[in-house]
């Protein structure tokens, strides 16, 4: 979660490409653990994947409001330009 607004605050989307996989994938481990042996596991992920797409969504959305709210608590050297 951190690595998602780190790489939001400092405009590298590498950053929060990559902190985005590794919170999906964690989401993932955690639903394989509570739905493990169930025939809800499929709609579980499904669910998880929805709200994944979701989320990025309305990240795209308000990117620049994001943005700009995130760059008051960066250092000057480290803001985008």
């Amino acid at each position: 979660m951190a690595l998602v607004l780190l790489g939001a605050a400092i405009g590298r989307r590498v950053f929060t490409v990559l902190g985005a996989l590794g919170i999906a994938g964690y989401l993932g481990y955690l639903s394989h653990q509570v739905f493990k042996d169930s025939l809800m596991f499929p709609f579980a992920l499904t669910l998880l994947g929805l709200g994944v797409v979701w989320l990025g969504v309305l990240w795209q959305r308000n990117e620049a409001v994001i943005n700009a709210r995130l760059s008051r608590y960066v250092p000057v050297g480290l803001r985008p330009r």
